[in-house]
Formats: C-alpha cells, structure tokens, sequence
C-alpha cells in the first residue's frame, strides 16, 4: 500500500493536468417513470444523468488510497488502486461505490412517440411533385437509363446494324443502367 500511495504521489500531478478537462456524460430518457437508479442521478420522472469528470476519477483515487482496508482489498485482488485496469467492475466499484453497476429501472409508462400519426401527417404532407416522383421512379426503366432520364451516350448504346445488349444475347457486353 505504502508503495502505490508513493506511486500516486508520483503521477497525480500529471494525471490531475491531463483529465482535469474531462467530462463524460450520458442522459437516458425512457417512456415511463424512473423507479431506481443506481450510479445515474434522477432529474426528473423519465430523466437520469450518469456525469464522470477527471476531477472526480482524481478525488477517488485520493479518497481510495486513504482508506486501508479498500485498498489493500483491491491490492489482493491483484488490482491497484491507482489503475483501472482491474476490469470495469472493480473501477466503477472505486469510482461509485457499492456493486459499481449501473442501473435505471423504469416502470412503462404510455408510448413517448405515436407512430401511426407521425406516418399519417407524413402522407398527408406529400405534395403533389413528390407523389408523381415518386409513381415516375415506379415505372420500369427505359433501355439504356432510368425513367424519364436521359444518360449522355445512351443513344450510342443503340447502334443502327441492331447489335444492341438486348438484340445478340450471345455477347457477354451487357450494356445495362439502372
């Protein structure tokens, strides 16, 4: 222990310059009411933050190395203190406490978004351009290009002698766009 206190001493002034700027954050948001959180922070009935800093991963490590009886815990685990290379378990068990895992329990609620309305105020919204885009691009293609497009050379593709793609079906020179 005296060994990864003296370690820690070592590297806090850097660790504390290098994440001093970190912050990670993650909102979860569910379609019924939050009933448990664990490690994530209830802000409202459907809204749970998780918010790790460097600060905090930091003020751990300290607050860690102080207490004997965790850290020489995780020392016979063969885990240091100062590292999380132990495995997620064992970081978030320091960083959080408790199990360390993280948990929202939501009890359902009613349906956050209406699909079928959505889809029906979509269709109702189609303009009449879009709708006969959208018939046009139903129709087959055109030899040599796509409905009612016009490709630069597809006139050449149709040579006059009749050796078009689909007149000698004994070339393997298929000539098709669509």
């Amino acid at each position: 222990l005296d060994e990864e206190r003296q370690q820690w001493a070592g590297m806090k002034g850097f660790m504390s310059a290098f994440f001093d700027s970190l912050r990670i954050s993650m909102t979860v948001q569910g379609g019924g009411t939050i009933v448990d959180t664990t490690v994530f922070e209830k802000k409202d009935e459907r809204t749970a933050v998780l918010e790790f800093t460097g600060k905090k991963l930091v003020t751990s490590v300290d607050a860690l190395l102080q207490d004997d009886e965790k850290a020489k815990a995780l020392i016979k685990k063969g885990v240091s203190p100062t590292d999380s290379g132990g495995g997620p378990d064992e970081f978030f068990k320091m960083m959080f406490g408790g199990d360390g895992k993280m948990r929202v329990v939501l009890k359902p609620g009613e349906p956050a978004f209406e699909y079928a309305a959505a889809v029906a105020k979509a269709k109702a919204a189609v303009t009449p351009e879009l709708k006969a885009l959208l018939e046009d691009a139903k129709k087959p293609a055109k030899k040599g290009g796509l409905p009612g497009v016009t490709l630069p050379g597809a006139e050449e593709a149709e040579s006059d002698d009749g050796d078009t793609p689909e007149a000698d079906s004994s070339t393997k020179k298929t000539r098709r766009i669509d």
